[in-house]
């Protein structure tokens, strides 16, 4: 039974590493992407083979006809402005990831020992859950974002991504489709994880008070 506890913690900090490992190659990657978009303004990584182009998740925005066909010169700075907002978006939630699954591989490790309820284990998942709110406030932010890298002039009509500015509709619009925009499978794992660091520091305050009556 103990050979048993102690090796399936170790089996999962061994997933984590390569997961860790994994993630920080697509970091190098991103970065290295960056790197090139910034030194060499004839490179891009991103080809534009239709108007409609995918931002993020399922925001979608068309670049006007007359660019896409004509305009060679602003549809390759559309082309690099794409490829740097994948990249910066990638090295921030990647850290993010890499940030969540190091916290996991600390809580798992702990699990080897007599308790689950101490304060190490608390803060590790309360900074999971901070970590996961970071992740949702970036992914916020840079849907905001997204006019500095294709300004609103070379948007056509057909879009699902409305800034919120303009009549009543459209701000009620913008806002829908900005909330629609949120990962909440990220938002409901931060707030599991801050449930169960307030159950940890509930089951630490009862270990507590056990230890102080014996």
């Amino acid at each position: 039974m103990k050979q048993s506890r102690l090796f399936w913690p170790a089996g999962l900090n061994i997933l984590i590493y390569l997961a860790i490992i994994v993630l920080s190659l697509l970091f190098i990657l991103s970065v290295w992407n960056m790197t090139r978009l910034l030194i060499d303004h004839t490179y891009s990584s991103v080809t534009f083979h239709s108007s409609v182009i995918r931002m993020k998740s399922d925001i979608y925005l068309d670049i006007k006809d007359d660019i896409f066909r004509n305009d060679h010169d602003l549809l390759n700075k559309l082309q690099r402005n794409k490829g740097m907002y994948v990249s910066l978006r990638g090295m921030v939630v990647l850290s993010i990831m890499v940030a969540v699954l190091f916290q996991l591989k600390t809580l798992i490790s702990s699990f080897t020992k007599n308790s689950f309820f101490n304060r190490g284990n608390i803060k590790c998942v309360r900074r999971i859950s901070y970590l996961l709110m970071t992740w949702i406030v970036t992914d916020l932010i840079f849907y905001l974002c997204i006019p500095l890298f294709i300004p609103p002039f070379a948007v056509g009509e057909f879009n699902n991504y409305f800034p919120i500015r303009g009549d009543l509709f459209n701000i009620t619009l913008g806002i829908f489709t900005m909330l629609a925009s949120i990962n909440y499978g990220v938002l409901l794992s931060a707030f599991s994880f801050f449930v169960i660091s307030v159950v940890f520091r509930e089951g630490n305050t009862l270990k507590e008070q056990a230890d102080l009556t014996i």
